[in-house]
């Protein structure tokens, strides 16, 4: 049953710490930086070193880190934000519209109705 195992390897430990990678995935979790539409994965590694989660970071430890976790924040559906509203959502992470009556805030309503078309060949 030994050899169903591997036996623990010699080499480098991971260099990016638990809590280093807990603070990368809440600063994606959180809005871009401003002048920024969306967080890609250039962008993620940049800013966790100038914000100092990090001394140093690729981006292919940031794409593993995503992948990980199941994140693709340059789909902006798939990222959880504090300021998202309540309401309906299509497919697509938009927002379908306000959800109420849909005569809400009308005063009065003016119904009209056409019995014939005017639009005879003669």
């Amino acid at each position: 049953m030994a050899a169903l195992y591997d036996r623990p390897r010699s080499g480098a430990g991971p260099r990016i710490e638990k809590a280093e990678k807990q603070r990368i995935i809440a600063m994606v979790c959180a809005q871009p930086p401003p002048g920024q539409a969306r967080w890609t994965v250039r962008l993620i590694a940049e800013e966790a070193k100038e914000r100092q989660l990090v001394g140093q970071i690729g981006r292919e430890s940031v794409r593993l880190l995503l992948q990980q976790h199941d994140l693709k924040p340059w789909r902006e559906k798939n990222v959880a934000c504090p300021e998202t509203e309540r309401g309906i959502y299509r497919e697509n992470g938009r927002r379908a519209g306000a959800v109420g009556s849909p005569f809400e805030g009308i005063d009065s309503i003016q119904i009209v109705t056409v019995v014939g078309s005017n639009n005879q060949a003669d």
